[in-house]
C-alpha cells in the first residue's frame, strides 16, 4: 500500500467511524437526570473508594465519563451560587445569585435568594413555601428544554433545600419541591403549582418521614473499621442535639424540636429525597415518550451533616457509604425501567468544603476564626474617625461590606475614597488575605487569577461594596451562636469537585484537561441541539458530544 492509498484509507476510515458515531447519537435520551451532592469534595469518591458498593459511585466511574480536574470558576461559593451555575451555565455576575442571600439597597433588606411573598405556598401554610425563581436573571437548562418542546417536555426539580430545588429547576418548569419542616412533607410554590398533584399528596400520606425518624442512625460498618476519618468524637464536632458521638435517636430529636428538620441531618434525608425522585419518574412517566424530560435530584443532607460534624468526621463518611447505597437502588431502577442507553446522567455538586479551622490549627497550618460583628464594629469606628459623625456602614452579609452611600453623598464624601480606605482597613485585619472594592469590578476586567474570579461572582447591584477574600483555613463567625461559622473561597477545597456523565451512549473515561461547573448547561443543550441558556458562556464538554 503506497502513502497516497494509506491516506485515502485513513480518511474514510475516520469518515465512517464519525458517520458511525453520530449514527448511533442521533437518538437522544429520553430522560436527563442531574444529580447534585451537596458539598461533596472531590476527593471524597477516592477516599471512601474501598468501601463502596460496585453499584452506586463506583458504577459511576467505572461505566461513564468521570473530570477528574473540574473546577467552580467564581469566587464566593455558596450553595445557591453553585445549583444556580449548574443550571444556568454561567457565573453569579451573570445569573444574579450571589449567595443564599444579600442586601437590598433600594428596600433596606435582606433578600433570600428564591424567597417572594408574591406566591402563596402549596401543600403548606409555612411561608418556605413563598418561594420563586424571581431573582435568577437567566434561564436555565430547563427553560430552554420547556421552550424548545413547546412545554410538551417535563421538568421536575427535588432536594431538601428550597433554593436547591428552584434554582434547578428555573422559572418554566413543572414542578420544584423541596422539604418542609413541620410536617416533613413535601411541598411547593404557587408559583409553579396551585395544587400539589395527588400522587405527591399520597406519598405524604404515606407518611415515610415517620419510618425514618423512629430509626436509629448508627454506623452502617463496625466504627473501628472508619479509618479514613478522625475519631468518632472529637472537639471539631459541634455535634447534633448535644451529641457527637454514634448512635443517634432520630425518635429523641424529633421529640426535642416536635418536627422533622433532624431528619434533613442524617443519611436518611437523603434516602427520601431518592425515594420522592423515585415516585417523581413513575407517577409523572418521565422519559416515556419521544420528547426529552429532566429531573434534577438534589442530595443535601451531606451539607448539613457537614455543619454538625466536620469533612472528616465519621458521620460524613457514613453519610457518603449510605448515599454509595441510594445511588446503587437509583441507578439499578433507572437501568430496570430505561435501559441506561435511553437515559443520561449526570452527577456534581454545588462547592466543596475545607476542613475545620481547629483541625487546620492542629495540623500545624495557620488557621482561625474571624468575627463578622468584630469586622462591622472596627470598620464603623475607623470611618466615624476618619469622616466625623454617622454610620457610614450599611451590613455586612457574606464576606461582603455594604457602605452607606446616601449618607456619604451628604457628608460630601468621595465614594471611591471611601471604598479604598474601607477595604485597606479590613485587609489589615487578621484572617482577611485581602479586601476588594465594588469600583474595581465594575471599574476593570481581569482576565486571570483570583480577581477574575472575583469578578465572575460580582454582581453591580447586589453585591457589597467591599468584598473579602478570606485567609486559606480561615473562617468566619456570622453571628452571636459561636458555632455558627461559614467560608466561601476560591481555594482549592471549595472549587475542586466531581462531575461524572453516565448513561446514554457513552462509554468509560477519565479526562484529566480543565473543565468549569458553568460548561454543564450548554454541553446538555448541544446534546439535544436546543439552544443554550440565554446567559450560558461555558465551553462545551466536548468529551461528552464525542466521547
Amino acid at each position: 500500500m503506497n502513502f497516497h492509498t494509506k491516506i485515502l484509507f485513513i480518511f474514510f476510515f475516520c469518515l465512517f467511524s464519525t458517520k458511525n458515531f453520530y449514527a448511533q447519537n442521533t437518538k437522544k435520551p429520553k430522560l436527563i437526570i442531574g444529580i447534585v451532592v451537596e458539598e461533596m469534595r472531590y476527593d471524597y469518591i477516592s477516599r471512601f473508594w474501598n468501601k463502596f458498593e460496585k453499584g452506586g459511585f463506583k458504577r459511576l466511574v467505572n461505566e461513564g465519563i468521570s473530570f477528574q480536574n473540574h473546577y467552580i470558576d467564581y469566587f464566593f461559593t455558596y450553595s445557591s451560587s453553585g445549583y444556580a451555575t449548574i443550571s444556568t451555565g454561567t457565573t453569579p455576575s451573570q445569573h444574579g445569585i450571589i449567595s443564599d442571600s444579600w442586601y437590598d439597597r433600594l428596600h433596606d433588606k435582606r433578600i433570600d435568594c428564591v424567597g417572594d411573598e408574591n406566591f402563596s405556598p402549596t401543600g403548606t401554610a409555612a411561608n418556605i413555601g413563598q418561594k420563586s425563581a424571581m431573582n435568577l436573571i437567566t434561564s436555565t437548562f430547563g427553560d430552554e428544554l420547556k421552550k424548545f418542546s413547546f412545554n410538551e417536555s417535563k421538568v421536575i426539580a427535588i432536594g431538601l433545600k428550597d433554593f436547591s430545588a428552584v434554582l434547578s429547576a428555573g422559572h418554566s418548569a413543572n414542578a420544584a419541591y423541596w422539604f418542609e419542616d413541620n410536617t416533613g412533607n413535601w411541598v411547593s410554590s404557587g408559583y409553579y403549582l396551585n395544587n400539589l398533584p395527588s400522587w405527591v399528596k399520597e406519598f405524604n400520606e404515606k407518611k415515610f418521614q415517620d419510618i425514618y425518624v423512629s430509626r436509629e442512625w448508627n454506623t452502617l460498618f463496625p466504627v473501628e473499621q472508619y479509618r479514613e476519618s478522625l475519631p468518632d468524637a472529637t472537639s471539631y464536632e459541634f455535634g447534633m442535639g448535644e451529641r457527637n458521638t454514634f448512635p443517634y435517636s432520630l425518635t429523641e430529636l424529633k421529640n426535642r424540636t416536635r418536627d422533622y428538620r433532624y431528619l434533613k441531618s442524617t443519611p436518611f434525608g437523603n434516602t427520601y429525597t431518592k425515594d420522592f425522585a423515585l415516585a417523581a419518574i413513575i407517577n409523572e412517566n418521565l422519559g416515556k415518550d419521544s420528547i426529552t424530560d429532566f429531573l434534577s435530584v438534589n442530595f443535601c443532607a451531606t451539607s448539613y451533616i457537614g455543619n454538625w460534624f466536620n469533612s472528616r468526621s465519621v458521620e460524613i463518611e457514613d453519610a457518603y457509604l449510605r448515599l454509595d447505597n441510594d445511588l446503587s437502588h437509583f441507578l439499578t431502577f433507572i437501568d430496570e425501567q430505561f435501559g441506561k442507553e435511553n437515559v443520561l446522567i449526570y452527577l456534581t455538586s454545588d462547592k466543596g468544603v475545607d476542613e475545620h479551622p481547629e483541625y487546620s490549627k492542629a495540623m500545624r497550618m495557620p488557621s482561625g476564626f474571624v468575627s463578622a460583628k468584630t469586622i462591622t464594629f472596627m470598620l464603623k469606628s475607623y470611618l466615624k474617625a476618619l469622616y466625623g459623625n454617622g454610620d457610614l456602614v450599611k451590613t455586612y452579609v457574606d464576606q461582603q461590606i455594604y457602605l452607606n452611600q446616601v449618607l456619604a453623598e451628604r457628608l460630601k464624601i468621595s465614594w471611591s475614597e471611601m471604598q479604598l480606605q474601607s477595604s485597606q482597613f479590613v485587609s489589615q485585619i487578621q484572617g482577611i488575605h485581602w479586601a476588594g472594592t465594588s469600583i474595581a469590578f465594575q471599574s476593570s476586567g481581569f482576565s486571570e487569577g483570583i480577581m477574575r474570579k472575583m469578578q465572575n461572582s460580582f454582581h453591580q447591584y447586589r453585591s457589597g461594596d467591599i468584598l473579602i477574600n478570606l485567609s486559606p483555613n480561615w473562617a468566619v463567625k456570622d453571628g452571636d451562636n459561636e458555632k455558627i461559622y461559614s467560608i466561601a473561597a476560591a481555594y482549592e477545597p471549595f472549587t475542586h469537585i466531581p462531575l461524572i456523565f453516565y448513561g446514554w451512549n457513552l462509554s468509560h473515561k477519565k479526562v484529566f484537561r480543565k473543565t468549569v461547573s458553568h460548561s454543564v448547561a450548554g454541553t446538555l443543550s448541544l446534546i439535544l441541539e436546543i439552544p443554550a441558556p440565554n446567559a450560558a458562556s461555558g465551553e462545551v464538554i466536548q468529551e461528552i458530544i464525542i466521547p
